[in-house]
């Protein structure tokens, strides 16, 4: 009897240990858990699209500008265009200036007559199916004038910008007479696993697209940009692509290093725009981009200069 009293408190005590380390552990990992994302930055698409994460909705950023004569050689505006930008697309036409971005919340558009002073429009997309929010704005001038704007199809059930989802992703469009009234339009751009950022451009008689997609991915198309197939996956080190027109061929402006938390601005150089050479990272005068943090890039060509526009963790 007393053998089996002292057998049934040794049950006892394990049993209460076992319990004891249990409520440890999950203390341990409770408390680790909101260490690790309290010191968490989290940045424009910064994870691949593979990591099942759930990204809360990103904190918007600076919204710099910057000019250059040859491409190459860049003066900082003299200040802002707004402080709540997160994704860029930008356009000229007709001596108006056109940029695009999300804010958070919702796609507004800053329209200039001079590069200056800007006045802030929100952007209508009508018709447009309400399971999408649209992000990563990228607008291109049609040949009959009209203008038309791709985005990513961001799931709107999903909290953050979509960098936790995994499977194809999808680029649409809409369609403007304005540049700030759309209609949407039917039907898929592009589909490819895990592409975002579209950068549209046309080269001769067909239009290209550059996504980010673990890196940068080139697709073409044939039929006035209305659906992209595949071309190549493109060499450069980085993401969040724009590519603009410039003597004998084309430059892609792009940012290197957002996996290591330090986005750099770089450049490349293409005769045909399937082929590049990387030139290395782009500087404004004396103040390297990089030293701020570049976390998005759009460029664009006017009548006497070059335009680049970027997001900007700089304070």
């Amino acid at each position: 009897m007393v053998k089996n009293k002292k057998a049934d408190i040794r049950i006892w005590i394990i049993f209460l240990l076992i319990i004891i380390l249990l409520l440890i552990g999950v203390i341990v990992f409770f408390v680790l858990g909101k260490n690790r994302q309290s010191n968490q930055q989290i940045l424009p698409h910064q994870n691949s699209p593979g990591n099942q994460v759930n990204a809360p909705t990103l904190n918007p950023i600076k919204l710099l500008c910057s000019t250059s004569f040859d491409s190459i050689t860049w003066t900082e505006c003299d200040k802002p265009i707004t402080d709540k930008a997160i994704s860029l697309g930008a356009m000229y036409d007709n001596g108006k200036y056109f940029v695009y971005y999300h804010n958070g919340r919702e796609l507004y558009v800053s329209l200039s007559n001079n590069g200056e002073n800007w006045e802030e429009k929100k952007v209508v997309i009508n018709g447009i199916p309400g399971n999408i929010e649209p992000f990563d704005p990228e607008p291109v001038i049609l040949d009959n004038g009209k203008y038309r704007l791709y985005f990513y199809e961001h799931p709107a059930s999903d909290p953050g910008d979509g960098v936790g989802l995994t499977g194809n992703f999808t680029i649409g469009s809409a369609i403007s007479d304005d540049g700030i009234n759309f209609v949407f339009e039917p039907g898929v751009r592009n589909v490819y696993g895990g592409i975002m950022d579209p950068d549209v451009i046309k080269m001769g008689n067909v239009w290209r697209m550059y996504n980010s997609h673990f890196g940068i991915v080139s697709f073409v198309s044939h039929d006035d940009g209305m659906s992209f197939s595949f071309e190549k996956t493109l060499t450069l080190d980085g993401m969040i692509t724009s590519v603009i027109e410039v003597p004998l061929g084309y430059r892609i402006y792009y940012t290197s290093g957002m996996r290591e938390k330090k986005p750099e601005l770089h450049s490349a150089f293409s005769s045909d725009g399937v082929n590049w050479n990387e030139e290395g990272k782009v500087a404004i005068g004396n103040i390297k981009l990089g030293e701020r943090g570049i976390l998005s890039v759009a460029a664009i060509k006017t009548s006497d200069k070059y335009w680049v526009f970027y997001g900007s963790t700089s304070n």
